[in-house]
């Protein structure tokens, strides 16, 4: 019962923080239980933006000459959410290794829902990275 005590404690002060001003940055709550018999159980609560994303501000055609093109699942990355978009792999293009597409990024929402969109046109990257 005494760890049980102290994670509620922890998830209580949790709960605070992130109903705070860092509520934005937390994407994922695990949630511990206690059973009366002593067993433990844990939830993993994932929070999704809501909020319809704007129509893109610029449509850039795709570079000619990728190997593959991948549509990247809408989730959290580092703390900003980002909606499905595409990204293409280059072997020998000189500009980097990477196209990520222009796309709408919510760098602060609340419960669900976006507060802030920025515009990420679209732009080469060196490091091949989903996001």
């Amino acid at each position: 019962m005494r760890l049980f005590c102290q994670i509620l404690t922890i998830l209580t002060a949790a709960c605070f923080w992130m109903n705070g001003a860092f509520a934005d940055e937390q994407t994922t709550v695990t949630k511990v239980t206690e059973s009366p018999t002593g067993e433990v159980t844990k939830t993993v609560e994932t929070t999704t933006v809501r909020t319809p994303v704007p129509a893109a501000k610029e449509v850039v055609a795709t570079p000619a000459g990728y190997v593959r093109c991948n549509t990247i699942a809408a989730g959290w990355y580092k703390g900003v959410w980002y909606p499905e978009h595409r990204v293409c792999e280059y072997s020998n293009s000189p500009e980097g290794v990477a196209w990520i597409e222009g796309y709408w990024a919510c760098t602060q929402a609340t419960n669900g829902e976006c507060l802030a969109w920025d515009w990420r046109p679209g732009h080469w990257e060196k490091t091949l990275e989903n996001y």
